[in-house]
């Protein structure tokens, strides 16, 4: 539970697999039959309190939302992956993940997600 009043969180729910890999196929098995191995990874903070957070650099907004989010809970920050995005995309490849989900730093809302295979 997050100790706020109100807030809009851009991200998306996962689900595990024994690899501790996100898994879109388990994803759909859950939604309806294993609620409890839904997690939701948070991106980006839109608004918090009733305060439009939009016009501020993303890497403020994500700042913010990193302190509001508890470890160990079903709700998780993302790490932002330092580099370049054409290195990241190779290594999320290699690594058999099923997609990446980028913002551009100078941007204020929008996201990109890439989906492997």
């Amino acid at each position: 539970m997050l100790e706020v009043e109100s807030a809009i969180i851009d991200g998306e729910i996962i689900v595990l697999n024994d690899a501790g890999l996100s898994d879109f196929g388990e994803l759909r098995k859950a939604i309806t039959r294993r609620q409890h191995d839904l997690y939701f990874v948070a991106f980006d903070l839109l608004h918090l309190n009733g305060h439009d957070l939009r016009d501020m650099p993303l890497e403020d907004r994500r700042e913010i939302l990193a302190e509001m989010i508890p470890e160990g809970g079903r709700i998780q920050f993302s790490q932002a992956l330092p580099g370049d995005a054409k290195a990241i995309f190779h290594l999320v490849d290699q690594a058999g993940l099923e997609g990446m989900v980028s913002k551009r730093k100078d941007s204020n809302t929008e996201a990109a997600t890439r989906r492997l295979g």
